[in-house]
């Protein structure tokens, strides 16, 4: 299931219509309504005072070579089963909560690979490809 069916299936539409800000912002109330504020717990959610230390442990709070190496290889290889022709992408970068301070035991690794689209040479939308669960 692509990501666009996912959400139709979510906001309750076909996907054979397209999503705009009105359905999208109707399902998002309709979950907020079922969702008691009350019952979640947001204690291990918290502004750190450092970068966390397990990733950011070399010298001038770079991040460590050997995470380094593997995540690059981990992009390399997603970005290689694209099937997007002959585009490089021309950089990638490691966002997100484990990024900044606001890390927890929740968090994951994010990583963004940049293209400049006018080097594709397929026309089909990298968005197409891109999605992932």
């Amino acid at each position: 299931m692509n990501q666009f069916d996912k959400w139709a299936q979510m906001f309750g539409e076909s996907s054979a219509s397209t999503p705009n800000a009105e359905m999208l912002m109707a399902g998002l109330r309709s979950i907020a309504e079922d969702v008691d504020p009350e019952s979640i717990d947001v204690s291990s959610f918290e502004v750190h005072d450092d970068i966390n230390r397990d990733f950011w442990n070399q010298e001038e709070d770079r991040l460590d070579p050997e995470i380094r190496e593997k995540l690059l290889a981990i992009a390399k290889d997603f970005y290689d089963s694209l099937e997007v022709g002959e585009a490089q992408f021309s950089d990638i970068t490691f966002t997100g909560s484990l990024a900044a301070l606001n890390y927890s035991k929740f968090s994951d690794v994010d990583l963004h690979i940049l293209v400049d689209s006018l080097t594709l040479t397929t026309r089909q939308s990298l968005s197409e490809n891109t999605s992932t669960p």
